[in-house]
């Protein structure tokens, strides 16, 4: 029982320390959830804005809003960009089961454009947060 609590306990560490340190360009992206997967469509990063490609692999129906966070990574830490004019309209979108779709995410009025570093983008489906890192 506790050689199993003790494994279980190295691979929490093991996938925090690799999710620290996975980097994706606009090329390929990368997600995290399997119900839902986001990914930056190829051609459409700049410094700012991008294309997110939704997918909704399950069952169920997602709701999201136009809501999003850009963070960046900072001493190997994810820091929030303090925001100028954060305000989104708040129309709540349906994603219907095995449905894909595209947002535009542009962030020039909030973040301004972003410099060179490693960024993800943080986006709510059914109240739980799924991001992409990419870099500029």
């Amino acid at each position: 029982m506790k050689y199993k609590k003790v494994v279980f306990f190295i691979l929490i560490v093991m996938t925090l320390i690799l999710s620290t340190f996975i980097k994706n360009s606009d090329v390929s992206t990368n997600n995290t959830q399997k119900d839902i997967t986001i990914r930056i469509k190829q051609g459409t990063l700049t410094k700012s804005s991008l294309v997110l490609i939704i997918e909704n692999n399950s069952n169920k129906n997602y709701t999201y809003t136009d809501e999003f966070e850009i963070q960046i990574m900072k001493n190997k830490k994810w820091s929030k960009i303090e925001c100028d004019d954060c305000w989104f309209n708040l129309p709540i979108h349906t994603i219907d089961p095995k449905e894909k779709t595209e947002i535009i995410c542009d962030w020039k009025r909030m973040y301004g454009d972003l410099e060179t570093g490693t960024y993800r983008i943080i986006k709510k489906f059914n109240n739980k947060n799924i991001h992409v890192i990419f870099q500029i």
